[in-house]
């Protein structure tokens, strides 16, 4: 269900070192790398915390944070398109991560025995 958050993770752990010899854009670079880590921490979050529960907000979320990928690209424009591709990632990441910590507390994953 999530593994496409790893996939993507990995791919983007490869392509955005990689992308310095063509764009020579060390923000570009960096932030790539911190979000591809974010989604390989993703899946395990997901996964191995939550659990695998297929509920609306683990399902959204793990959707909702591919979209935080536009953050790196933001650095290639200018304007308008720069704001709403920052928007976005920003937006993307936090309502996704919020779904995670709603999910985290109503599985009872930390519940005392």
């Amino acid at each position: 269900m999530f593994i496409k958050n790893i996939v993507l993770g990995v791919v983007g752990m490869v392509f955005f070192p990689l992308s310095y010899f063509v764009f020579w854009n060390l923000n570009f670079v960096l932030w790539g790398i911190v979000v591809s880590g974010v989604l390989i921490f993703f899946y395990f979050v997901n996964v191995y915390v939550i659990g695998k529960r297929r509920t609306f907000f683990t399902i959204t979320s793990s959707w909702l944070v591919i979209l935080s990928l536009a953050f790196p690209f933001n650095f290639f424009f200018v304007g308008s398109v720069k704001l709403v591709l920052l928007y976005l990632a920003v937006v993307s990441f936090s309502l996704s991560w919020m779904m995670v910590f709603f999910e985290l507390f109503a599985s009872e994953t930390f519940k005392g025995h």
